[in-house]
């Protein structure tokens, strides 16, 4: 990604999740190594140099700069935590990343930006549909998505097809298309399958 394109362009981690089907901080889960949350800041940085995460309990020893966010709207699921980015973001436009896909790659951003015009999200389609955390976001949306969540609207699919986001079909867009960049973890099994593919 060309540095007039990172300047513009801020990378946030949402992981403010209370993960309930996990068991346990699933942030703090280990893969290859290091953490479910290292992986997603390794991503971030490849993605643009300002790193931001939301996150309900601050983070320790992380390495780099890295702003912490809580979320201004608390018990909206993710929806608050992109608001906040959005909120308090300096870049016109934010790459949001889930912070439990160790997989993904930061080439499906490189993509998205392309497509980004600015006005409103690009969101990812996955062979599974669509995937409203791997995006990026104008951060003149905040005030519209302040707006769903006092109208008690928390579904960020709903809002990415109320707000006509561009929609990019992963699997159309990438001939190497790899369905596992979008393996998600959301239970410890998740995590043994994964290993068991890359194995």
């Amino acid at each position: 990604m060309g540095l007039d394109m990172q300047e513009k362009l801020s990378a946030a981690i949402i992981a403010g999740g209370r993960s309930t089907r996990f068991g346990s901080p699933k942030t703090k889960a280990g893969f290859q190594g290091i953490s479910l949350l290292e992986h997603a800041l390794n991503l971030a940085r490849e993605i643009s140099p300002t790193v931001m995460l939301s996150i309900n309990q601050p983070a320790e020893n992380m390495t780099g700069e890295v702003l912490q966010c809580k979320d201004l709207y608390p018990d909206c699921g993710p929806l608050g935590g992109v608001y906040t980015i959005l909120k308090t973001v300096k870049t016109p436009l934010v790459a949001i990343l889930p912070c439990d896909m160790p997989l993904l790659a930061s080439t499906i951003y490189a993509r998205l930006r392309i497509h980004s015009s600015g006005a409103v999200p690009v969101v990812a389609q996955s062979h599974l549909g669509l995937e409203p955390l791997v995006s990026i976001w104008p951060a003149a949306l905040a005030d519209a998505l302040e707006g769903f969540i006092l109208r008690g609207t928390y579904s960020l699919r709903k809002i990415v097809t109320d707000l006509n986001a561009d929609i990019i079909d992963l699997p159309a867009e990438f001939a190497n298309y790899n369905p596992h960049w979008i393996a998600n973890v959301n239970r410890p099994g998740d995590l043994e399958k994964i290993k068991k593919v890359l194995r």
